[in-house]
Formats: C-alpha cells, sequence, structure tokens
C-alpha cells in the first residue's frame, strides 16, 4: 500500500522500505527453497542489501537475469499495456521517466554483477516465446534443476 502510489509516479520505492519487504517474503515457508526476484535489486545499495539478507539466511544469489531491450520497444509495450490493463502508471511521461531512473540508478547493476560472474544477458526484444524459453533454461541451469 506504502509503494503503490511511489511506484505509480514513475519513482523507485525507498531501499529501506523494499529491503524490508523483502526481509518479510523471503522468510516465508514457501521461499525456504529458493526464490526468484523479479525487478529487484534496481539499485546498487538494494544490492547490497540483498547480498546482506541472503548472507543471513546463508543463500546467495546464482543468477542474474538482463533482459536487454532498447527503449523504444519498451515504451511501445508499456504503452500497449496501458490500454489493455488500463493502467494509470504507464503513460508516455511516466515511461519516460522510468527509463532515466533506470540509466542512472539500474544500469550499473550489470556490471557489478557481470563482475561477480552471476549475469545473464537476454536478448529481450524477440518474440515473447523465444524470451521466456531463455528465462527458462537460465534458471534451470543456475538452479541446478528443471522448472516448468
Amino acid at each position: 500500500k506504502v509503494a503503490k502510489p511511489i511506484m505509480e509516479a514513475g519513482a523507485l520505492v525507498p531501499d529501506d522500505l523494499v529491503t524490508l519487504m523483502l526481509k518479510e517474503r523471503i522468510g516465508e515457508a514457501d521461499a525456504a527453497a529458493g526464490a526468484l526476484f523479479d525487478g529487484y535489486p534496481r539499485t546498487v545499495p538494494q544490492a547490497h542489501a540483498l547480498d546482506g539478507l541472503l548472507g543471513e539466511a546463508g543463500r546467495s544469489l546464482t543468477a542474474v537475469l538482463f533482459i536487454d531491450v532498447p527503449d523504444a520497444p519498451i515504451v511501445d509495450r508499456l504503452v500497449k499495456r496501458a490500454a489493455i490493463e488500463g493502467r494509470a502508471d504507464d503513460t508516455p511521461e511516466t515511461i519516460a521517466a522510468r527509463l532515466r531512473v533506470y540509466r542512472e540508478k539500474t544500469e550499473p547493476l550489470a556490471e557489478l554483477y557481470r563482475s561477480h560472474g552471476v549475469l545473464h544477458r537476454i536478448d529481450g526484444d524477440r518474440p515473447v516465446e523465444a524470451v521466456a524459453a531463455d528465462v527458462l533454461a537460465t534458471v534451470n541451469r543456475a538452479a541446478g534443476r528443471t522448472l516448468a
């Protein structure tokens, strides 16, 4: 409830709030065998907080997937999503603000995780089925098991 208006404005949720939400979530029983994070971490401080949380739990990251898509298809996809789902947070102005924040705060994570040997770059400017197949194959390799 606290994070929703922040996200609708195209801003990032403060790190302390995200970390608190994550700590609660990874402590739940269904996350005991592992978890997939979608869109987290988004900043270097969040990455360090995640490392700390996972370390406290005796866990570590096994893979980070970077689905790489040029800006133009991102804008097109989000505008279409807004029309289909009636989302107020997918206006061209909000999308542009998100992309600016991404370049400044999130893009540096690719280098951080590349240097840790866990980054897997996936070409996201392809049909959904092809991207999904690459994502699933990468997750399966990282998990050492087959997920459907």
